[in-house]
């Protein structure tokens, strides 16, 4: 059932894909020489889209039987994480939320395209259900944990926090590269913490 559902929205989602990126390329012929305003969002949907064109791969590779692990390569979890928080800011817009994030430099050697889909959906799903307080994003090492405040949340949005279809494919990706996910319910915080399985690259800058 997961695999055939996989397979689905992989395949579903590529028309749409197909038409946002076709009418990108078509606003920016028509765009012209005008303001810089409308050129700023259409690179976001750009950026949008191209990030669904590897969020399809991903799963396309998922549904396979005997898929193959995507190549490592030096991966800067800290600036993958601050491009993040900044493409998925509308998300928090207009919660009394405040955002406190710690990254430390470094590469560690680790296939980029699912780090990322794991990382974007467990800060979109942090942003998506804080309703106040502090989302807390700290990462050292290949060691990644996302916290947010459920202090003002009612009972059952506290069930709800934490679940969902975004975390479901984190758990897959984890579970495929030997990755460890944990969740953790304290008082008044819900917190996920991602240990990437990989040996740090010494950086010498």
């Amino acid at each position: 059932m997961e695999q055939e559902f996989l397979q689905f929205a992989s395949h579903e989602l590529r028309s749409p894909l197909a038409v946002i990126r076709s009418n990108t390329e078509l606003l920016k012929r028509l765009q012209g020489e005008h303001a810089d305003h409308p050129g700023r969002v259409l690179g976001r949907i750009d950026e949008a889209s191209e990030e669904m064109i590897r969020l399809v791969e991903t799963l396309l590779w998922l549904s396979r039987d005997e898929a193959e692990p995507q190549p490592a390569e030096p991966v800067d979890l800290a600036c993958i994480i601050t491009n993040l928080v900044s493409e998925l800011q509308p998300q928090r817009a207009n919660k009394a939320v405040s955002l406190s994030q710690q990254t430390e430099p470094g590469q560690w050697p680790l296939p980029q395209n699912p780090c990322r889909i794991a990382l974007a959906n467990l800060i979109a799903n942090a942003f998506q259900h804080a309703s106040g307080g502090e989302i807390r994003i700290v990462q050292t090492g290949p060691r990644v944990v996302i916290s947010n405040d459920t202090s003002q949340c009612h009972a059952g949005e506290r069930d709800n926090i934490g679940f969902g279809l975004g975390l479901k494919l984190v758990e897959r990706l984890a579970q495929q590269y030997q990755w460890t996910l944990t969740t953790e319910q304290h008082p008044g915080r819900y917190q996920i913490t991602l240990r990437f399985a990989a040996e740090p690259e010494h950086d010498n800058r």
